[in-house]
């Protein structure tokens, strides 16, 4: 059984740790708008994996020490600790370690790209290490804005990608924008790679195809 993350959080009134289902999980200035995004769709019911934030609050007591090194509280940590192996399975399962900034996923800026996420992250140690990066990246960017630190089970996936609700380069909101690749989005995200492009209809229907739709879609997929 996975530890809620929510079980643990309480501490003085204040909000350290919340997992994504819970309904506080939705406001943006508490686990960045990324988080808030997944909250939003895992309470609509939508299948979402399950996650927990360490909020804007514990991570701006965090990096109020202007370092790489990470400063927790005894409480915070062992609250952490105790979200972690709940997720990881006692560190059986790799996780990925991600920000949440309130200023990332907006109508007006993406910010994909410009923050450190951290692949594979098995143990305890490492899980430390990916939290101090992700938090460094903020403070190297120099971001005006609270961030939050979004923790998820990572998958093994054959495809990934990213969808915009609206087209990011024209902006046109009658639009719907996959970019896709083989393999994880990360490279797609990092902007290393382009990717398939496929523009849809808000309804669905195949309006522009940029890139091999054959390498992205299997025939059963392509019907």
């Amino acid at each position: 059984m996975e530890t809620r993350a929510t079980d643990i959080r309480r501490s003085g009134g204040s909000v350290p740790i919340l997992a994504l289902d819970d309904p506080r999980s939705v406001d943006p200035d508490l686990v960045g708008a990324k988080a808030a995004s997944l909250a939003r769709a895992s309470l609509a019911g939508l299948p979402v994996l399950s996650g927990f934030v360490l909020t804007t609050e514990a991570c701006g007591q965090i990096a109020s020490s202007h370092d790489d090194r990470l400063k927790l509280s005894s409480e915070l940590e062992t609250a952490l600790q105790a979200a972690w192996e709940g997720l990881s399975r006692d560190g059986s399962r790799p996780l990925v370690v991600r920000s949440s900034s309130s200023m990332e996923d907006g109508k007006t800026s993406s910010m994909a790209g410009m923050f450190t996420s951290v692949l594979g992250v098995s143990n305890w140690p490492t899980f430390l290490e990916a939290l101090a990066a992700v938090l460094a990246s903020g403070r190297r960017a120099g971001l005006d804005a609270p961030m939050a630190v979004l923790v998820q089970p990572q998958l093994e996936v054959a495809r990934g990608g990213v969808m915009f609700g609206m087209d990011p380069v024209t902006g046109r909101s009658d639009r719907i924008v996959i970019a896709a690749v083989l393999g994880g989005p990360d490279k797609l995200v990092s902007g290393t790679v382009q990717g398939t492009r496929f523009t849809l209809s808000r309804r669905g229907r195949l309006m522009q195809l940029e890139g091999d739709r054959q390498k992205i879609l299997s025939a059963r997929q392509r019907v």
